[in-house]
C-alpha cells in the first residue's frame, strides 16, 4: 500500500516537473545523481524555473555545467522513475539513465564552452560510477581499521578476498572510465574497452615491473603502470571518438562495420601506449606535484580555503571540477589530501539543520529540518539540509561554512589522507579515525557539528525568518 501511495505522489510531482522543463520536445537527456534530476534541455529559457522552485517537493533549481538540475532530495530515484513513466506515457522513448544518445551528444558539446563544458564532461564521466567508488572506498577504510586495530591479519585469506573486492575497482578504474567516457563522447564502448584493456594488459604490466624496454615498429614504447589512472584513458577515448567519426565518414557502408573497429583498435592502442598515455601521465604527475607543493606550502590556509569553498561549489555542482585532481592524487600517490579537509561539511550542515529543528515552532519546517539533519549526519547526503533549510535562511549556511573552515585548518595542519573515496557520515567515522590524520578528521567533524549547531541555535535562526521566506 505504501508503495502505491509513493508512486501516486511522485507521479504528481513528476508531471509538474516534466511540464515545467518544457515537456519532451525540450528534453534532450535526463539522468540523476543522489539528490538531483539532471536535465539537458534544448532551450533552458523555456523552463518555468520560478514555478518549479515554488513546487512542493522541489528543494531548488540550478542551471550549472550545461545542466538544468532539479533538486528533490534523497527520493530522487523514485521521482526519476516517475518522470520516465510520464515521458513513456506521452509516447516517447524514455532513455534510461545509462543510455547513450550519440546523435544529441555532439551538438550539446558544441553549444557549451569553457567551464560549462568541462564540468558537464567531468560529471557525466564520474557520476555514474560514484556508487561503486564509494562502496569500494568504504570497504577499504574498514579493512584499514580492522588491520590497524588487530582484528584481522593481512596474511589471512579473508583479508586477501576482501582487499581484492575493495581494491579491484580502483585498479581497473581505466576500464570503468572507458565505458562512461565512451558514452559521453559517443565512441564505441567495446572498442574503448579494448584500449583500456591494453593499458592494463598483464604482459605489458609484467614488462614494466621488470624494467624492460620495448618498441613498436622501431618507435620506443614507454611502459607505465596505468593501474588506477584517470587522465590517460579519458584522453584516449576522446581521440577514439574523433577517429571513429572520421573513419565512419570516409569508409563505404558495406565494410565500415568490420574495418572501422579493426582500424580504431590497431591505431589507438599503439598511439595510446606510445604518446597519449605517457603525455597525459606526465600531465597528471605535474598536476599532482603542483597541488601537493601548494598544499604543503601553506597547509592551514589551503585547508581553510578548500573547506569553506566545498559546500559553495556543491551548490553549483562545480565540485566536479576537483574530482579529477582527487582521483589523480590516488593514482600518483596512492592517497589524497584534498577531500579530508572537507570532512566537516556533512556534520556542519546537519548540525545547523538540527539547531533549526530544535528551535522552530513551525511544524512543517521542524519535520523537514529534522529529516534533512539525519540525512546529512547519518546518510552523508547534504543537499536537503543545504537547500531546504540552511541556504534558505542564509545565516545557518554561513555559520556552517565557518565551522567547516575551522575543521579544514585542523585537518590541513595534520596532513590527513584518504586512501580511497569515502562517503562521510557518522557511520563511517570509526573507519576514518584510524587513517593517517584520522584524529584530526574526527576533531574536524566534531568542530563542524558543534560550531554550526551552537552558532545557528544562538545566532543563526529564529521563527521571524519564516515571514521573510
Amino acid at each position: 500500500m505504501a508503495d502505491k501511495q509513493n508512486v501516486r505522489d511522485y507521479s504528481t510531482l513528476a508531471k509538474t516537473i516534466y511540464d515545467g522543463v518544457g515537456g519532451e520536445e525540450n528534453i534532450q537527456s535526463l539522468t540523476h545523481c543522489m539528490t538531483r534530476l539532471r536535465f539537458v534541455l534544448r532551450d533552458e529559457s523555456v523552463a518555468e524555473t520560478e514555478k518549479l522552485k515554488k513546487t512542493e517537493g522541489v528543494l531548488n533549481v540550478l542551471q550549472s555545467g550545461g545542466q538544468y538540475q532539479v533538486i528533490v532530495g534523497t527520493h530522487v530515484e523514485h521521482v526519476f522513475n516517475a518522470v520516465e513513466n510520464v515521458r513513456g506515457s506521452k509516447g516517447q522513448a524514455a532513455p534510461s539513465q545509462n543510455e547513450n544518445n550519440e546523435k544529441s551528444e555532439q551538438p550539446e558539446q558544441n553549444e557549451k564552452k569553457g567551464l560549462s563544458l568541462l564540468l558537464d564532461t567531468i560529471s557525466s564521466i564520474f557520476l555514474p560510477i560514484m556508487a561503486g567508488m564509494m562502496g569500494a572506498g568504504i570497504l577499504k577504510g574498514i579493512l584499514v581499521m580492522c588491520t590497524t586495530l588487530g582484528w584481522m591479519s593481512t596474511e589471512s585469506g579473508t583479508y586477501a578476498v576482501l582487499y581484492a573486492a575493495a581494491d579491484a575497482f580502483f585498479y581497473f578504474l581505466p576500464v570503468i572510465l572507458a565505458v562512461t567516457s565512451a558514452k559521453k563522447f559517443g565512441a564505441n564502448q567495446s572498442v574503448a574497452l579494448a584500449i583500456a584493456g591494453a593499458f592494463l594488459y598483464p604482459n605489458l604490466v609484467a614488462l614494466q615491473a621488470a624494467g624492460s624496454s620495448i618498441s613498436f615498429i622501431g618507435i620506443p614504447v614507454k611502459l607505465i603502470n596505468y593501474g588506477s589512472s584517470v587522465i590517460p584513458v579519458i584522453a584516449a577515448v576522446y581521440i577514439l571518438s574523433k577517429l571513429e567519426k572520421f573513419l565512419n565518414k570516409i569508409m563505404p557502408q558495406l565494410i565500415k562495420g568490420i574495418f572501422v573497429p579493426v582500424l580504431c583498435i590497431a591505431i589507438m592502442v599503439p598511439a595510446s601506449l606510445i604518446a597519449i598515455g605517457p603525455v597525459t601521465s606526465l600531465l597528471g604527475d605535474s598536476v599532482a606535484a603542483g597541488y601537493t607543493a601548494l598544499y604543503e606550502f601553506m597547509p592551514a590556509v589551503a585547508g581553510l580555503i578548500l573547506a569553506v569553498l566545498w559546500p559553495i561549489l556543491v551548490i553549483f555542482g562545480a565540485h566536479w571540477g576537483l574530482v579529477p585532481i582527487v582521483m589523480n592524487n590516488f593514482a600518483v600517490y596512492g592517497y589524497d589530501t584534498l577531500l579530508p579537509v572537507t570532512i566537516g561539511t556533512n556534520f556542519a550542515m546537519g548540525g545547523a539543520a538540527l539547531a533549526v529543528f530544535l528551535k522552530t515552532k513551525n511544524r512543517t519546517l521542524k519535520e523537514f529540518a529534522g529529516s534533512s539533519s539525519f540525512s546529512a549526519i547519518v546518510g552523508g547526503v547534504t543537499e536537503p539540509a543545504i537547500y531546504g533549510v540552511n541556504l534558505k535562511y542564509k545565516k545557518p549556511f554561513y555559520i556552517a561554512c565557518a565551522s567547516i573552515g575551522l575543521g579544514g585548518i585542523i585537518v590541513g595542519l595534520a596532513s590527513a589522507q584518504y586512501p580511497a573515496m569515502f562517503t562521510v557520515s557518522a557511520l563511517t567515522l570509526p573507519a576514518i579515525a584510524v587513517l593517517k590524520g584520522g584524529i584530526s578528521m574526527l576533531i574536524a567533524a566534531i568542530v563542524g557539528f558543534v560550531g554550526a549547531f551552537v552558532g545557528t541555535y544562538l545566532f543563526g535562526y529564529n521563527d521571524r525568518m519564516l515571514d521573510e521566506n
